[in-house]
């Protein structure tokens, strides 16, 4: 998914893409299965496939909502999308399994696209791109520069595995949260508003290379049995994670800065028949 701060020629595509005006030899999935997802507990519970991989000759996608699939489609983050509540908050079991084979000689950079058209074919999407200022966070280099490593390109696959996301985190009980990523889009990613900061984080580091980021924010303290003060711990984690930041070697900024958006305004719930 692109970083927000690079969003400008990725937005401006997207509303050539939802109002119609695509290059006629765009790429389309060759054949396309939709399906109800299930309730996530019971995906969880069988073992069922849940997110996005991209495999050769095939994209595979599971129990995911379908504002999910619009975010994807046009590399957006869920504060970057507008639309009906019932989009952007369901109620109940709504994602999709999606197995869509590829045409020949189609690259993963070609699959948002092939995902947009499905959209609007089988969900009749109809969406338009807008935006303005607002109050965000910016990540940026701190005076002392980073201090992570750039990844070793002979040690293994890069970037996450397509169906993990951009990120792994892990919670270990009285030792916090563990964070590690191998770009500045994951860790943007994981700070941004549906997973950590209250505000939109732009990408103003510069940094495209891969790395090996590893992050480590301590567990705000809570004594056991006393009354917990939600405001005051709320501070503390906050506190926490803009320190772990900062031993990266990065800063966030409070700043206005224009942030893209998709606007919905007409999709289907259900999409037409397979």
């Amino acid at each position: 998914m692109k970083n927000v701060a690079g969003m400008g020629a990725a937005v401006l595509l997207a509303a050539m893409a939802v109002s119609g005006q695509t290059d006629t030899a765009a790429r389309v999935f060759e054949v396309a299965s939709i399906k109800p997802g299930k309730p996530i507990l019971q995906a969880i519970t069988d073992g069922s496939f849940i997110g996005m991989a991209i495999e050769p000759g095939r994209v595979r996608i599971g129990q995911m909502p379908l504002s999910k699939l619009i975010q994807t489609a046009y590399g957006i983050r869920k504060y970057q999308l507008a639309g009906p509540d019932w989009l952007l908050n369901p109620q109940g079991p709504s994602g999709f399994d999606i197995e869509a084979k590829l045409p020949p000689g189609a690259t993963a950079d070609e699959v948002p696209a092939m995902l947009q058209t499905l959209l609007r074919d089988r969900f009749h999407l109809v969406a338009h791109a807008a935006g303005g200022e607002m109050d965000t966070y910016a990540l940026v280099v701190a005076k002392g520069g980073v201090k992570f490593q750039r990844k070793d390109p002979t040690g293994g696959p890069k970037g996450m595995a397509a169906g993990t996301g951009t990120f792994k985190m892990s919670i270990v009980p009285g030792a916090g949260t563990h964070v590690e990523t191998s770009t500045i889009t994951g860790l943007v990613d994981y700070l941004s508003p549906e997973g950590t900061l209250p505000l939109p984080v732009v990408d103003k580091t510069g940094l495209t290379d891969e790395f090996d980021i590893k992050m480590d924010i301590p567990p705000a303290g809570i004594t056991p049995g006393a009354p917990i003060d939600l405001a005051a711990l709320r501070e503390a984690s906050m506190t926490r994670l803009f320190e772990a930041v900062e031993k990266l070697g990065l800063k966030l900024e409070r700043q206005k800065n224009r942030v893209e958006t998709i606007v919905v305004d007409r999709v289907d719930k259900t999409p037409t028949e397979n």
